[in-house]
């Protein structure tokens, strides 16, 4: 949600300086995506340090930096979804619509609302499309995997019992920033779509519109052509007219 209400407040921004020629699509997206990156990653790591601790999960430094990393591709797949739905309609009440009819499928056949093992078999597919899913097999998978109490394999029984799917935490995570990856792909078509929408309606300015708007308008002193005074114009041709005549006094 940040993302998205944060996107539509800077598109406007976004067309206004593109159609002015200031800079381009490309450098945009990328200085767009390089800039939220990193903060998407911070908080994520910041997420993880508290909850991890605070939920009560194995005191083990390698599955708490295997959810660290979970959390972190989950939390760059949401943003480039909501980057997606931002570049793809053009008012925040059309993404705000569109929101639950994107997410909702997502969040049911993700493994924890529904067992997916047990689900009908024509919606089934969904969970295969679903980055929620594999996020949180990767997430269980990390906890439950070879968890033993008093000699008895109970996490490996829970794994069997949702049935989450075969794929290591590994191969999780990968399909999650393979989701990311695809979005961020559709969110520059988007964008690309609506910048072409706007050329035709505007046209984009050319490049001495450009220089004219950066430079301001010309000085006057070196544009403005200077006139002979009226009087200096009357005695020059007076001078000329007497120029014979004195040479027919000196004969």
């Amino acid at each position: 949600m940040a993302v998205i209400n944060v996107f539509t407040g800077e598109r406007l921004v976004f067309f206004r300086e593109w159609q002015a020629g200031y800079y381009g699509l490309p450098a945009y997206f990328v200085a767009k995506n390089t800039i939220e990156s990193p903060v998407q990653v911070v908080a994520a790591i910041i997420y993880s340090a508290i909850s991890y601790w605070l939920l009560g999960f194995q005191h083990d430094g390698v599955k708490f930096i295997l959810f660290t990393v979970i959390a972190i591709s989950l939390s760059i797949c949401g943003f480039t979804y909501g980057f997606l739905l931002g570049a793809s309609f053009n008012s925040l009440s059309a993404v705000l619509a569109a929101l639950p009819a994107m997410f909702l499928p997502f969040t049911l056949f993700g493994g924890l609302l529904v067992n997916t093992g047990n689900s009908t078999v024509w919606l089934r597919w969904i969970q295969w499309i679903s980055p929620i899913k594999y996020g949180y097999s990767a997430m269980m998978r990390n906890q439950f995997k070879g968890y033993v109490v008093d000699g008895a394999p109970v996490g490996d029984e829970y794994l069997s019992e949702v049935q989450l799917g075969s794929f290591s935490v590994g191969v999780n995570i990968v399909f999650v920033l393979g989701f990311s990856l695809i979005a961020w792909a559709f969110s520059y078509v988007a964008l690309a779509h609506l910048t072409r929408k706007r050329r035709g309606e505007s046209g984009k300015s050319s490049t001495k519109r450009c220089q004219a708007e950066l430079l301001g308008p010309p000085d006057d002193r070196f544009i403005k052509v200077t006139e002979k005074p009226s009087h200096v114009a009357t005695s020059t041709v007076a001078a000329e007219s007497r120029g014979p005549i004195l040479n027919l006094s000196l004969e």
